[in-house]
């Protein structure tokens, strides 16, 4: 599901100077591991993170790479700020 792969693309995007294990993400995500590993890669075959293996874990950071799943994400952030503004 899409909704899925922005949430892991928001994670990582809003953590730009570190990386994550996939388990992380799962568990920051409150998201079946299985789930998050499937996103994951499919998000590293467009090229729109970068997954590194390390020891037993593949470390995720993102790769700053414009696509209509980043310009979604930066749209459904800019929503939510919009809509929960406090003045």
């Amino acid at each position: 599901m899409a909704k899925n792969k922005l949430k892991i693309i928001r994670l990582l995007m809003d953590n730009k100077d570190r990386s994550f294990s996939i388990k992380q993400i799962a568990d920051t995500l409150k998201m079946n591991y299985k789930i998050a590993y499937e996103e994951a890669m499919m998000l590293g075959k467009l090229e729109i993170i970068k997954i590194k293996k390390q020891g037993h874990s593949n470390q995720c950071t993102f790769k700053y790479k414009l696509t209509d799943l980043t310009f979604t994400t930066e749209e459904l952030k800019r929503e939510y700020f919009l809509d929960n503004k406090n003045f």
